[in-house]
């Protein structure tokens, strides 16, 4: 099984608590310190700008953990969901008169690695900012 901690940084966890740290910091030898991230670099990956792009497929309905609707594109099916801020996907689905097997244009974005998770695990996740039927 792999860890997805390195053993150099539990020895150094370990050093911590035998010794006591503050902030990441050993009492005893102040030289030692653990990694933390600084707060504008995380603060910075949680405010992404979404670009945006739009993708073409097949609309379905899978009765699934009490419903998930996904789009079968040429390439990859994804699992579609509500961007932040927008309408919930079933009122875009009722606004727009879209049904399962309907061929539809969908813009909006993949789900980052830490929104990619969810009760209906049938593929990876995206977020839904606007969808509309295919030109014929």
């Amino acid at each position: 099984m792999r860890s997805f901690i390195s053993w150099p940084t539990i020895v150094l966890l370990l050093g911590c608590m035998a010794v006591g740290c503050k902030n990441g910091q050993s009492e005893a030898n102040p030289s030692v310190s653990a990694s933390v991230p600084e707060p504008e670099i995380m603060a910075s990956a949680q405010t992404q700008e979404h670009t945006g792009q739009t993708l073409e497929g097949e609309l379905q309905f899978e009765d699934l953990e009490g419903g998930t609707w996904r789009l079968l594109t040429s390439e990859q099916t994804w699992v579609l969901r509500a961007a932040a801020g927008r309408p919930s996907l079933e009122t875009m689905l009722s606004e727009s008169k879209l049904q399962s097997g309907a061929k539809v244009q969908v813009h909006g974005w993949p789900a980052s690695a830490e929104e990619n998770i969810g009760i209906n695990m049938a593929g990876p996740y995206f977020e839904v900012d606007s969808l509309k039927a295919q030109p014929r």
